[in-house]
């Protein structure tokens, strides 16, 4: 249900990331996600600490806890996918699940192979995720709703098209 709240949410900040980044071909300019809100507080001095998972490396960043401003969209600015709605502990970076999401159009997909593979790579340059199949399941999740996302992307376009040719 909480994917259903957030997603649409993305979608138009989305489409605005990929319009400034020529369609990931740029890097990902600097947002401000402050919230605008004036009947919000501002952040709740909350840090939320999460795992960036890039094809090189990994990163740890922290991102302000605010009601007005869902974690999920704050990384959708950074260029990253969040793996859950609420509190993410992992992100994956959007040029990535493109590359994979393509990749498991025209191969068999396997979640579990792939991160196994980037899980190893990772290793070797010293970046160990903790847990056992960490990366598996999180990153499985946000593979799966960033393709969710995707098809939202298309779909409201597809309803802008229609709605101007009325």
């Amino acid at each position: 249900r909480r994917w259903n709240m957030i997603l649409p949410q993305l979608v138009t900040p989305y489409a605005k990331l990929m319009s400034a980044t020529s369609n990931g071909r740029h890097p990902v300019p600097t947002f401000c996600s402050s919230c605008m809100k004036t009947n919000c507080n501002g952040p709740s001095g909350r840090k939320l600490k999460v795992t960036c998972v890039y094809t090189k490396y990994l990163e740890e960043i922290y991102l302000d806890v605010c009601k007005c401003c869902p974690t999920s969209l704050q990384l959708l600015e950074w260029g990253l996918f969040p793996s859950a709605p609420v509190r993410p502990m992992l992100a994956v970076d959007l040029d990535q699940l493109d590359l994979v999401s393509m990749l498991f159009m025209v191969g068999a997909p396997n979640v579990m192979n792939w991160a196994e593979t980037l899980t190893s790579c990772l290793a070797r340059k010293g970046y160990v995720l903790g847990g056992q199949d960490v990366l598996c399941h999180r990153y499985g999740w946000a593979l799966q709703y960033y393709q969710v996302m995707i098809d939202m992307v298309s779909q409201t376009v597809n309803n802008m098209i229609e709605s101007s040719r009325k």
